[in-house]
């Protein structure tokens, strides 16, 4: 941004000054702060409207004044690109296949297992790439980041007021489409009997057994199983450092392999007791039962946390419209539908569930659990990565197996 110069200071205008940035976040308008605070009060000024406000005005952005509008300039778009959107999971490549049978656009995915840490990244330094994307899948913490560096734009879906403000993002109008439970998927071919708690997670039986899905200071749902762990074991989302002492013992006894889980791990036995969230299992459930290997899912009784996921548009997206159409078909009530038949736990919940057969919902956590299960704040997700990134390696990863 251009600043005025020094001789010009006396001749900016009130409603220049209103718009430049913190005094703060600049060196020369640091020196200059006190003139410029003196006119401000002499003259006054109006807060400009936030993007979210902006978005809730002119809702379609580029895309027209009217959904029939976007529509039309989605399907002539043609394309979409998501990041971090893996379509093995909760239902993805079923609410794939139905927005391209819908609309006639053409889905790509790419970089579908990157971490919210590796996206931000690839926001940042691969704009004008083939595979820049529109639509990306962040943590909270990585939502308000990339909002803060102005790498996503504010967009209100048609079925904003329709959703549970678990799902909304509190400064801004991002929305997750779907949450889980950590929980555990357990491979009952090398499991004779399945944990039930975190506590039981601790028994000599499984020594070798158990594994995280990604490293917790990258990955959103390793993060979150140290959570989880943590509200078993006395702490909170504001104190996990009970469930990092938690995954240290477990490290120290030899049941936690510090590799990061995959599904050949699970499908070998090699990991046969994974955590990650609930819908993450179904898919390898069916793929054992071909084999006539059962494999469950069982939420904690002991620590029930909830994590959700923001879908973001891309401040640069290529295919700005299209990706505003996507963000608003995932909250509609097909998809709705596709996610709790993956076992996911759709943003509209409550009103669909009434469409499920009593064999599907029998793949859903239970109702107690879902409603007993809160997501950490935005807030609460830093502080918890900041830890984790603090102690994760000393009191784990270096932990000798046997010492006490």
């Amino acid at each position: 941004m251009h600043h005025a110069g020094l001789q010009d200071e006396e001749e900016t205008s009130a409603s220049t000054l209103c718009n430049m940035v913190a005094p703060w976040m600049n060196p020369y308008l640091r020196m200059t702060g006190i003139a410029i605070t003196a006119a401000i009060i002499t003259t006054g000024c109006s807060r400009g409207p936030s993007p979210a406000e902006i978005a809730r005005d002119q809702p379609f952005g580029p895309c027209g004044s009217s959904y029939p509008e976007l529509i039309a300039k989605a399907r002539e778009e043609g394309r979409l690109t998501l990041m971090g959107t893996p379509r093995a999971t909760a239902g993805t490549a079923r609410v794939i296949e139905g927005f391209t049978n819908e609309y006639g656009i053409r889905v790509s995915t790419v970089f579908e297992d990157a971490s919210s840490a590796d996206e931000l990244t690839i926001l940042r330094t691969w704009k004008g790439d083939a595979r820049y994307p529109d639509v990306v899948d962040l943590t909270p913490a990585a939502l308000e980041e990339a909002t803060g560096q102005g790498l996503l734009a504010d967009y209100q879906v048609q079925a904003y007021d329709a959703i549970s403000d678990r799902f909304k993002r509190p400064t801004g109008l991002q929305v997750a489409n779907y949450s889980g439970l950590m929980s555990f998927g357990v491979n009952r071919s090398k499991v004779s009997n399945v944990p039930q708690t975190w506590a039981d997670l601790e028994k000599p039986e499984y020594r070798g057994a158990i594994a995280l899905n990604g490293d917790p200071r990258e990955s959103g749902a390793g993060l979150q199983a140290i959570a989880a762990a943590a509200l078993a074991n006395g702490g909170s989302y504001d104190n996990v450092k009970p469930g990092i002492e938690f995954f240290a013992r477990l490290r120290k006894s030899g049941n936690l392999r510090v590799s990061e889980v995959n599904s050949a791990d699970i499908l070998y036995g090699d990991s046969p007791i994974a955590i990650d969230w609930n819908y993450s299992f179904p898919p390898l459930a069916r793929a054992l039962a071909k084999d006539g290997i059962e494999f469950v899912t069982v939420v904690p009784s002991d620590g029930i946390a909830r994590g959700v996921y923001f879908q973001g548009l891309v401040t640069d997206a290529p295919h700005p419209c299209a990706a505003r159409l996507w963000l608003d078909y995932l909250v509609s009530d097909d998809v709705a539908v596709t996610r709790m038949r993956a076992g996911a736990i759709p943003a509209r919940y409550s009103a669909t569930t009434s469409r499920l057969s009593s064999t599907e919902r029998a793949l859903l956590p239970s109702n107690s659990d879902i409603n007993a299960s809160l997501a950490p704040t935005p807030e609460q997700f830093r502080r918890m990565s900041a830890l984790v990134n603090e102690l994760w390696v000393p009191l784990v990863v270096n932990a000798k197996v046997g010492s006490p």
